[in-house]
């Protein structure tokens, strides 16, 4: 009995998976028939966006899988070809047609500091110097771009000299924000601060007056250690020779 149960079995199991897997292939070949109707009616706005170059083997290949019946076994060879056909002239077509047809236009505007940043009138005359290199002084990547040209031409005083400027531009913008953050502190909170950086101070302050006498002390010391003492007795006992 086993010889006849068990080939039966296996050809029973057989059957079965070959009849799961035509049936995965129909639902397969339906979705991708809906999704290339789909694809069909948006047609005309992708061809609006994308060049004809590019969009005819596809467009080709979408209209003969619309027209088609799908079976599940005989269309799956003219599926595959047509994909392929797909494929292959979109990578034997001009580079530069595509790069054309799929070009992003770039609407980021480049603003330039001389725009945002507005020069005082009053410095052609006040500071000519410091109205030439305004920008500079106020924007990092103008100054980077200025003290390149300036080394380019080796105009070293130049350099020096806007270097100097914009440390002290610098120097002066800081000033002027801690100025406007102090003002703003209650008064509680000023003598916090004060006392935070009068700390520092006041603890060297107190390990110099210490390291002084500490120098004065050892001072006295070696003084006291190293100075001869005369003896002005008038007797001494025998005993002290043998001490």
């Amino acid at each position: 009995m086993s010889k006849i149960w068990f080939p039966l079995l296996v050809t029973t199991l057989v059957a079965v998976q070959s009849f799961g897997i035509d049936a995965g292939r129909m639902g397969y070949f339906r979705q991708l028939q809906d999704s290339l109707k789909a694809a069909n009616s948006d047609s005309n706005s992708l061809s609006a966006t994308l060049s004809d170059s590019v969009l005819s083997p596809i467009a080709d290949s979408i209209n003969s899988l619309k027209d088609s019946t799908l079976q599940p076994i005989d269309s799956l060879g003219n599926v595959i070809d047509s994909i392929s056909q797909s494929i292959d002239s979109l990578a034997t077509s001009d580079s530069t047609a595509v790069a054309d047809s799929l070009a992003v236009v770039d609407t980021v505007e480049i603003i330039n500091p001389r725009d945002t940043i507005k020069i005082p009138d009053s410095l052609e005359f006040k500071d000519p110097f410091k109205y030439k290199y305004y920008i500079a002084i106020k924007d990092s990547a103008t100054r980077a771009e200025t003290r390149d040209s300036l080394l380019a031409i080796g105009d070293s005083l130049e350099l020096v000299k806007l270097d100097s400027l914009y440390i002290k531009d610098s120097t002066e913008v800081a000033d002027a924000k801690f100025k406007i953050w102090y003002a703003g502190l209650s008064r509680k909170e000023r003598k916090k601060y004060d006392y935070q950086q009068r700390l520092p101070q006041l603890l060297h302050e107190s390990d110099s007056i210490l390291a002084r006498k500490d120098s004065i002390k050892a001072y006295k010391d070696s003084v006291r250690e190293n100075t001869p003492r005369i003896l002005s007795t008038f007797a001494l006992a025998d005993s002290l020779q043998y001490k």
